[in-house]
């Protein structure tokens, strides 16, 4: 019997498995979710509420926060897919939908405004 170089009763470990880049690329997109949110969110409450408040229709607010919610809420959702960053996903997709919502009543109550403003002057 020839002796062996393993330790005695320890278990052979099984080599790591290969790593992918999906993991890594669900986390940057779960928090560029969170970020163009957040983004979306300020731009939605400091431009739009500013230009519903000057009685203008809420031009920048609106154009630059819609298109951010709406990334936001893509990123958010394509990086739900990785189990272990589907909280961080969620959060972002939630502030992306509170964002969006935010600018779709700014742009309503703007346009209500410009409509009252445009009938009384015409009275």
């Amino acid at each position: 019997m020839q002796p062996s170089n393993e330790p005695i009763g320890l278990p052979e470990t099984p080599p790591p498995p290969p790593q992918s880049s999906l993991p890594q690329k669900a986390r940057t997109m779960a928090i560029a979710s969170i970020v163009l949110g957040v983004v979306g969110l300020c731009v939605s409450l400091t431009f739009g509420a500013l230009s519903v408040g000057m009685g203008k229709v809420g031009g920048i607010g609106i154009l630059c926060g819609i298109p951010l919610s709406i990334a936001g809420f893509v990123f958010g959702y394509l990086a739900m897919k990785d189990p272990a960053q589907k909280a961080i996903a969620v959060m972002g997709v939630i502030i992306s939908c509170i964002a969006l919502i935010f600018l779709i009543l700014i742009a309503i109550i703007g346009l209500a405004m410009f409509e009252f403003a445009v009938i009384n002057q015409s009275l």
